[in-house]
C-alpha cells in the first residue's frame, strides 16, 4: 500500500501499479543515479594539474623564437581586423578580473534566492579554485609577455604572461556549468561542444591580442581545467548528499500540484473505502493517477 502525498500532509491510501507511481522530481532523480567518485575524471584532472605545474617550471626558460610562438603572434598580427580587435577586447573584459568575480557573484545568489543552496555555493568555490593554481603560478614561474612588436591590442605591463588567466576563468566556468547540468540530469553531448568551443574562443583570442603565449594558455586551461575536474568528486558529493537528505539545503520540487477537483474526488473516494472497510475486509481502491 503507497500513499502518494495530497495537499499539505493528508495522504490517502492507493493501490498503484509500479508504471503508475509519480515520479520524483528531477533533481531528486539526478540524485539517485549520479556516480559521485568518478575515478577517471579524478585521474585525467590529476594529470592536467600535474602537467599544468611541469610546463610552468620550465615556461620562463622558453624561447619563444624557437617553440613557434612569436611566428604564431606574427601571423596573426599581420591578419588582424577591426572588428574582430572589438570582438576581443569583449572578451578580455568580460573574461577578466574586472568582470568575472562580480558575475559569480550574482549567478551565486541567483541560485541561493531560487533556494539552490548548494549549487549557489558551488558556483563560487568551483570557479574560484579552479583559478587559484594558475594565481600562484603566476607568481611563482615569470615569464615575459610577448613583445610590443607585436602591438598587443591589450597592454599589460608585467612579466606574468604564464598562465592565461583568462583561459583559466573559462575553463573553470564551464567545468562547473557542465557539472551543474550534469547534476540537474540535462547535460547532452553538444553542451560539451559547446563549452569546449568557449574554452577554445577564449584561448585563441588571447594570442590573437598578444596578449599571451600559445603555451601560456595551454597552461592556463591545463591548471584550472585538472583543477575543476578533482574538485568535482567533492561537489557532487555534496550535492547529492544534500539532495537525498532534503531539507533546507535540498532543491525544491518542482512538480506541479494535482488539480483541486482530483484531489477533493480521491478524498471523497477514500473515506468511502475507509467506512466500508472498518469491519476489517481488504477495500481496493480504484486506480488514480495524479497528473498536474
Amino acid at each position: 500500500m503507497e500513499y502518494p502525498k495530497v495537499g499539505v500532509n493528508r495522504p490517502y491510501p492507493v493501490r498503484m501499479d509500479a508504471d503508475q507511481a509519480p515520479e520524483p522530481h528531477v533533481a531528486q532523480r539526478a540524485a539517485d543515479e549520479v556516480r559521485v567518485w568518478n575515478p577517471w575524471s579524478f585521474a585525467i584532472g590529476l594529470i592536467m594539474l600535474v602537467g599544468g605545474v611541469l610546463l610552468a617550471r620550465e615556461a620562463g626558460r622558453l624561447d619563444p623564437h624557437s617553440t613557434g610562438e612569436y611566428a604564431l603572434g606574427q601571423w596573426m598580427f599581420e591578419h588582424r581586423s577591426r572588428p574582430v580587435d572589438l570582438f576581443v577586447r569583449v572578451l578580455e573584459f568580460i573574461g577578466g578580473p574586472k568582470f568575472v568575480p562580480y558575475a559569480l557573484v550574482v549567478l551565486g545568489l541567483v541560485l541561493i534566492l531560487m533556494k539552490r543552496r548548494i549549487m549557489g555555493l558551488l558556483a563560487w568555490l568551483m570557479p574560484a579554485l579552479g583559478w587559484l593554481p594558475g594565481h600562484f603560478v603566476k607568481k611563482s614561474f615569470p615569464r615575459e609577455r610577448p613583445p610590443q612588436a607585436l602591438e598587443p591590442v591589450v597592454v599589460y605591463h608585467d612579466t606574468m604572461s604564464f598562465p592565461s588567466g583568462h583561459t583559466g576563468f573559462a575553463t573553470s566556468i564551464t567545468i562547473f556549468a557542465l557539472f551543474a547540468l550534469t547534476m540537474w540530469g540535462l547535460r547532452k553531448w553538444w553542451m560539451v561542444a559547446v563549452g569546449v568551443l568557449v574554452i577554445l574562443t577564449m584561448a585563441w583570442s588571447r594570442v590573437y591580442a598578444a596578449a599571451h603565449f600559445y603555451f601560456d594558455v595551454i597552461g592556463g586551461a591545463a591548471l584550472a581545467g585538472g583543477t575543476s575536474l578533482m574538485l568535482w568528486p567533492l561537489a557532487a558529493w555534496a550535492w547529492t548528499t544534500a539532495e537525498r537528505r532534503g531539507g533546507f539545503w535540498a532543491e525544491p520540487n518542482k512538480e506541479l500540484p494535482a488539480k483541486r477537483t482530483e484531489l477533493d474526488a480521491g478524498r471523497d473516494e477514500a473515506s468511502g473505502d475507509a467506512r466500508r472497510g472498518a469491519d476489517g475486509d481488504e477495500v481496493d481502491a480504484p486506480d488514480r493517477t495524479l497528473r498536474a
